[in-house]
């Protein structure tokens, strides 16, 4: 019964499609949203990190990516500016809130050696299909429900961003709710 109960509860967890109302950190107000997805392609999944943007008008995936920087001191990133575009050269968080030490955070950084930052383009209400982006994020307008990924390829081969677990919070209620029903059939 114990086996059974541990798969019901990891079940959801592998079959559900990521959405934006999985999205629990919200930077920026109006009637649009976007989605800002980085993987650093390095550790679990957990350590995906997906943030919200909601906004009016006319807006870049590089103000959403400024908006989220703002909202979030853990988060940070070096630009390299080009002649026609800026590129993302190193995407880093401090994981363990010990200030930035990229020596002990999850950075990684390159442009032409060691791997790049890929950047995705996809749209939808639930987790996309990630499409290369064609332009960069700094000139990329965005739609409403369009996603932005940002993925590490670490020796020039990598992935599409993947798709990141609902957060721990909402798995812990619905295995408290399976629990609960468990125990009262056996009150029975």
């Amino acid at each position: 019964m114990k086996n059974l109960f541990i798969a019901l509860v990891a079940l959801p967890a592998a079959s559900h499609a990521f959405t934006f109302s999985d999205i629990t950190t919200w930077v920026g107000s109006g009637s649009n949203q976007s989605a800002l997805v980085i993987d650093w392609n390095l550790g679990p999944v957990d350590e995906i990190r997906v943030y919200g943007f909601r906004w009016d008008g006319v807006k870049t995936g590089r103000d959403m990516f400024d908006a989220v920087l703002a909202s979030d001191p853990k988060l940070y990133r070096e630009l390299v500016p080009n002649v026609s575009y800026t590129a993302v050269f190193g995407i880093g968080y401090d994981f363990n809130g010990d200030g930035f030490d990229k020596a002990s955070d999850r950075y990684v950084e390159g442009w032409f050696t060691g791997g790049f930052w890929a950047y995705y383009n996809g749209s939808g209400n639930a987790y996309p299909g990630w499409a290369f982006a064609n332009e960069g994020f700094d000139t990329r307008v965005l739609a409403n429900n369009s996603w932005d990924g940002f993925s590490w390829w670490p020796n020039f081969s990598g992935g599409t961003p993947r798709q990141p677990v609902p957060e721990p919070m909402s798995l812990a209620v619905l295995g408290l709710g399976l629990a609960s029903l468990s125990r009262r059939r056996r009150s029975r």
